[in-house]
């Protein structure tokens, strides 16, 4: 039997496998004389196929694999420039068809697919910022038309690499870093974006999206199609840098849904939690869910203090609900805005504080009135209205009460509110057209006259006239939210160093820096500089030295 295997391999197989080459080194450049690389790949495809036929019929099963390897050299190896060359007119042209056959042959040679994979993921980069550019200037100020169109790609290419390339790892990957680099890269179109930082560009979008979704009123029909919206925001943020960013961002809206009772859903929040947390982890939703609490126990208080008005006999002459947010656990919803609040108002307040100050002991109750709203009906004009309005609206409004006419000095002095916070105020009513001004609403002195509006008319009887604050309160939200991250992010960044310096002992400089930077990567991508000053903080701390001698060297002080 060793003979026959010898005398075989070496007066056959050889010269046959000899033979073969030269036939399909010939063939093979005839063919594409003539032909297109798409069909030089159906007639190698052909070719394979019929090479293991006959081999199975044949010839001894041994030859089978030197068979196959010798035309998998001359019909694809030899070709792939030829293949590369074609592979990103494929992609233009969207020919799946060619470029799951174009795959199936180069992934048989080796390195067959490293130059395909990297011209996907070049292809896939431009493809996502050409498609921003193309609406660049709706996706400014749209954050659905920006966020749809990022996913747009990326179902595209998804399909693609699913599809056409079997969902090849390398193929995978390739997706990932395309996305991660055109999602992180916006700023380089959205110039004029509300959002001035860069890194925040995409972050602010998203959670603006979210937000729209969650929101009452989003154009959800139903929970399936909510949850669906939600699964799409996940496949964007999972490529988001710095999800940092947007944690600050989401939770700002997230916590003015809850404190103004304009979440869609209570599931679909939690949903929403859910998702972030499997994705990014305990610590990153922790507060989300703190909050989420709050306004459970909050309900639930607010119902005892109406009991308890009830069975002692106190008449607060008006219905209310309070939230009480836990300072740690919300994010900063504003200063708080000194206000002579009416009678009525005055008298909740005072009575809840009471109340909820004789069953916590020892805890401070700080009220935001500038996040609080009601309804105030009126009787002042044509019809009767119920508006929606901030506490400081309806103190406002309350003012004109009895004269229908006053100047900025007197509004300054009865409402006891600060120029500053008085003035957005006034401006809202006026753009609600209640009000209308003589003279410049900025100067807000006694030659500013405000005069209410007998002849107001609105289609609607019940009028949210909050809405008029909404984008002052934008722009300060994203001045807010920027100089928090950047705060915070010293202190996670110190932090990390000092975990790993409390493990390590000793660590070189250019180590400590990569190890820092690999170590917060899912929440942000810190820069160099910023880590290098965060360890000179250490040292003025005391947490740190360097290692005498060794000055690239850092040891951690116990």
């Amino acid at each position: 039997m060793y003979a026959y295997a010898h005398y075989y391999r070496q007066m056959f197989e050889k010269r046959f496998l000899i033979e073969t080459e030269h036939f399909y080194v010939n063939e093979a450049q005839n063919f594409l004389e003539g032909n297109s690389v798409a069909e030089y790949m159906k007639m190698v495809e052909r070719r394979l196929y019929e090479e293991k036929d006959r081999c199975d019929k044949y010839l001894d099963h041994s030859s089978l694999h030197p068979l196959t390897k010798k035309c998998e050299e001359v019909l694809i190896f030899h070709q792939l420039e030829r293949f590369q060359n074609e592979f990103c007119s494929f992609l233009e042209e969207h020919r799946e068809e060619d470029l799951g056959r174009m795959y199936m042959l180069c992934e048989r040679v080796e390195g067959g697919l490293d130059e395909l994979r990297g011209a996907l993921e070049k292809h896939i980069r431009t493809q996502g910022l050409t498609a921003l550019e193309k609406v660049k200037e709706q996706a400014n100020t749209d954050p659905k038309c920006f966020v749809l169109t990022l996913l747009e790609v990326h179902t595209r290419y998804s399909k693609l690499v699913s599809d056409s390339f079997q969902n090849e790892s390398g193929f995978v990957q390739s997706l990932d870093k395309a996305a991660t680099h055109f999602i992180n890269k916006t700023h380089l179109l959205l110039r004029n974006c509300i959002t001035q930082a860069e890194s925040s560009k995409c972050a602010d979008m998203l959670a603006r999206y979210c937000d729209s979704i969650l929101r009452k009123g989003a154009k959800n029909s139903e929970d399936s199609e909510m949850e669906e919206q939600l699964n799409s925001v996940m496949t964007i943020f999972k490529y988001i840098e710095d999800k940092d960013i947007f944690q600050r961002f989401y939770t700002k809206k997230f916590a003015i849904r809850l404190v103004g009772s304009l979440s869609a859903s209570d599931e679909a929040e939690q949903s929403m939690i859910g998702k972030l947390k499997q994705m990014c982890g305990f610590e990153y939703t922790n507060k989300m869910q703190r909050m989420f609490t709050d306004t459970g126990l909050s309900r639930e208080t607010s119902e005892l203090f109406r009991d308890t008005c009830a069975n002692t006999g106190k008449n607060l002459g008006c219905d209310v609900n309070v939230m009480v947010l836990g300072a740690n656990s919300w994010p900063s919803l504003g200063s708080t805005v000194p206000i002579n609040l009416p009678f009525k108002l005055s008298t909740c307040v005072t009575e809840f504080t009471a109340f909820y100050s004789g069953r916590h002991q020892g805890r401070k109750l700080t009220w935001i009135f500038s996040h609080s709203k009601g309804e105030i009906v009126t009787h002042g004009f044509g019809k009767r209205y119920s508006f929606v309005a901030m506490t400081p609206q309806m103190a406002i409004l309350l003012l004109f009460n009895v004269p229908t006419e006053m100047d900025g000095t007197s509004i300054l002095e009865a409402s006891q509110m600060k120029k500053e916070h008085l003035i957005p105020q006034l401006a809202s009513l006026v753009k609600a057209e209640i009000l209308s001004v003589d003279g410049y609403i900025a100067t807000l002195d006694d030659k500013t006259k405000f005069t209410l509006n007998t002849k107001y008319n609105n289609k609607k009887l019940k009028v949210d006239i909050t809405k008029f604050l909404a984008r002052s309160e934008a722009k300060q939200e994203q001045t807010d939210v920027q100089k928090d991250v950047e705060e915070n992010r010293s202190m996670v960044i110190q932090a990390a160093i000092v975990r790993i310096m409390k493990t390590r002992k000793q660590m070189a400089h250019s180590l400590l820096i990569s190890e820092v930077i690999n170590h917060l990567n899912a929440r942000f991508k810190p820069k160099i500089p910023i880590v290098k000053k965060c360890i000179d903080i250490l040292i003025e701390k005391e947490y740190l030295a360097r290692v005498e001698g060794e000055r690239d060297t850092y040891e951690y002080l116990a």
